[in-house]
């Protein structure tokens, strides 16, 4: 892929993040597919386009995103913005308790460390 395409693919990648940022995730979805289209295994896109999927309400569409996410980055699976992610696509499907289970492995058990080291 030349620089001109990765170039281009980043920039549509950007447009869509700012449409769903800005309240428009059908105009996001729409980018961000043709993004994923051109670079189908680029994970920061495909998160992306997973984020945009779910606030349009599109849940079988984002959990085939994140079906090729899992199988991309075994390793991210499990971390806990993608289970949140999978829980809210999980509710637009109707699988709730699927989705309860899959929240409820999401919050960690132990209270998150104050930054730089600070004591509470």
């Amino acid at each position: 892929m030349t620089d001109a395409t990765t170039d281009a693919i980043d920039l549509v990648h950007c447009l869509g993040y700012i449409y769903l940022r800005h309240g428009q995730p059908y105009r996001a979805v729409v980018l961000l597919i043709v993004a994923a289209q051109a670079e189908p295994d680029r994970p920061e896109l495909l998160r992306t386009l997973t984020g945009a999927l779910i606030a349009s309400r599109m849940g079988p569409q984002a959990l085939d995103v994140l079906e090729r996410l899992a199988m991309l980055q075994p390793e991210h699976a499990e971390h806990p913005m993608m289970r949140l992610m999978r829980a809210r696509a999980l509710l637009l499907v109707g699988r709730t308790d699927e989705a309860r289970t899959v929240f409820r492995g999401s919050i960690p058990e132990e209270p998150l460390a104050p930054p730089h080291g600070k004591a509470a």
